[in-house]
Order: C-alpha cells, then sequence, then structure tokens
C-alpha cells in the first residue's frame, strides 16, 4: 500500500464544498471518482481543509492510500485529463504518518474584495466592496491586529463547533493592488466558515457601520453586538497548507502568495 500526496487547485464555482455529499457534486467526490479510475481500485482521499461551497484554493493538499501501480510522477497528468477546473498542481509519495489534515501547522486564507465592478473574467473570484471609506484599509487592519495570538473563536464561526472553540491566528494583513483589497489570515487551523465571518465584519468596519474595536470586543466578550453578514464564498481562497516537512516549498507556492484576479 502506498500513500501519495497531492497539491490541488480548484475553482469551487460550481462545486458544493470539498466534503463528499450524496447527489451533490463536491471537490472530494469529483477527485475520488477521477482516481479510482487511474489506480483501478475505489479511493478515499483526505483533505487538509474542508471548503465550503463556492470556495477556491490555490494550495489545498491531499492524501490517499493506493494498491495501483501508476507512477507517481503520472499522477497529475492523468488526473488533469478529466478536466480543468480542478486539476493536480505537484504529486510525490508520503512519507509514514503522513495525514493530510492532522498533519498541517498552518492554513493560510485570502480573501478578495474589489472596490468597483469586477472585470467579467475575475467576477467569480472577488466580492463587491461598495460604499468603502477611503481610509477602509487602515480601519480593517486595526481590526485584526489584537485577534492575533491564541483565542477562543466561536464567536466568529458557524454553528457545529466540535472540540475546542480556540485557534492560533499567527498572521493577518490587508493589503490593495489598484482597485482590489486583499485580506490574508493565516493560523494553525480555522473554525468553519470562520474566515468569512471576518471578512464580513471587515467590510462593515470598511464601510464604517462598525468601529475596528468592535471586532476584538466581539471575540473576547463571546457575545457578538447583532448579527455581522456573513461574506459570500467567491472571495475565499485556501492558498497555502504548511507541514513540518517543507511540503509545498520550492513548488511555486511562494508565487502563489502574490496572486491576485486579474480585476485590479
Amino acid at each position: 500500500m502506498r500513500r501519495l500526496r497531492l497539491i490541488l487547485e480548484y475553482d469551487g464555482t460550481r462545486y458544493c464544498g470539498f466534503q463528499r455529499q450524496p447527489g451533490q457534486l463536491t471537490v472530494q467526490g469529483e477527485l475520488e471518482r477521477r482516481l479510482s479510475g487511474i489506480c483501478g481500485h475505489p479511493v478515499e482521499v483526505a483533505g487538509a481543509g474542508r471548503t465550503d461551497t463556492g470556495v477556491h484554493a490555490l494550495g489545498q493538499v491531499i492524501h490517499f492510500d493506493t494498491t495501483g501501480r501508476i507512477p507517481v510522477d503520472r499522477v497529475a497528468l492523468a488526473t488533469n485529463s478529466y478536466g480543468s477546473d480542478l486539476v493536480v498542481r505537484h504529486a510525490e509519495e508520503a512519507p509514514p504518518g503522513f495525514h493530510a489534515r492532522f498533519s498541517a501547522v498552518r492554513r493560510t486564507y485570502h480573501y478578495y474584495l474589489t472596490l468597483r465592478a469586477p472585470s467579467p473574467f475575475a467576477s467569480r473570484y472577488a466580492v463587491l466592496a461598495s460604499r468603502m471609506r477611503p481610509d477602509a484599509e487602515e480601519r480593517m487592519r486595526a481590526a485584526l491586529a489584537p485577534l492575533l495570538g491564541r483565542r477562543d473563536f466561536s464567536t466568529v464561526a458557524t454553528a457545529g463547533i466540535s472540540g475546542s472553540p480556540e485557534r492560533t491566528l499567527l498572521r493577518t494583513g490587508v493589503s490593495r493592488r489598484g482597485t482590489m483589497l486583499r485580506v490574508e489570515l493565516t493560523a494553525d487551523s480555522f473554525l468553519r466558515s470562520m474566515v468569512r465571518m471576518l471578512a464580513g465584519w471587515l467590510l462593515e468596519i470598511g464601510r464604517g457601520a462598525r468601529e475596528p474595536h468592535e471586532l476584538a470586543d466581539a471575540v473576547f466578550r463571546r457575545d457578538p453586538p447583532g448579527a455581522v453578514p456573513i461574506a459570500a464564498p467567491r472571495g475565499l481562497f485556501l492558498m497555502r497548507v504548511d507541514y513540518p516537512d517543507g511540503f509545498c516549498d520550492g513548488m511555486g507556492a511562494e508565487g502563489i502568495a502574490d496572486w491576485w484576479p486579474g480585476c485590479a
């Protein structure tokens, strides 16, 4: 039995999230269909992150076990021959004990906002942020800064948390290119819909509907003052997953960190 690990890119627009669901097109289900045909036996994959419906990835990591004999350097070519909205960027043999989810030490997500109607070639990858204040970037950065460190993030996640709601937020950033804003978040892991809920807060703060300190107040008090709309999934990308052995290093992942949709 061999364990292989892959780095994936996918456009999440037509997928009902990563996780397999009966009767639904999902990233996991489609990838298992392709790999089962390639390997000649049923394949089950495990992913580093269970992205929601409509969420994209440039650096998702999965692993699977196979008794098939396909050379690892042929896996990407064979898998990618099925279609172009889900592609394998890299494949290799996994070391003993590797698990795409449980071996990961960091995940990085980017969320893209555009200050004017986006190009039709990028409209699936950025959310229109209308009526933003001139100082929106500064306000968003100020809102995120106090959240760094180990915290209970249950007030910025959807219901159904299993296990501890504490996560370690390692890095935050807000940058701009032309008319586009990018929110960057790196943590050991994220609660369900946590990035989209944080993006919803930042939209409110950037528009002046809420003050920057209110986000930290909500997280620390674990009692948010009224509902904040969750941001749409199309602006969210799983950019990178990091592992202790450096998997994902040196494979173009550094260039991915500066990727922008083509509507700036």
